[in-house]
């Protein structure tokens, strides 16, 4: 239900933009920088630093992958 939302919101969005010939570029630009400001307001208090760390406890050593296999 909420993908195809999505989609609907999607879809009309580009049809409409595509429908502005003189304004389509303009539109656009501006619909991407909300769309990526929103992103990074979302996404401000991730640390993408921890994510990339392994977790306490965990081998991700080769030597480790090596004995699973």
């Amino acid at each position: 239900m909420v993908l195809s939302l999505l989609l609907a919101v999607l879809y009309s969005t580009l049809y409409f933009v595509l429908q502005m010939e003189k304004y389509a570029l303009l539109t656009g630009t501006l619909e991407l920088f909300i769309l990526l400001a929103m992103v990074m307001f979302l996404t401000r208090h991730v640390d993408w630093f921890a994510i990339a760390q392994p977790r306490a406890g965990q081998d991700y050593s080769p030597e480790s992958r090596a004995d699973k296999g």
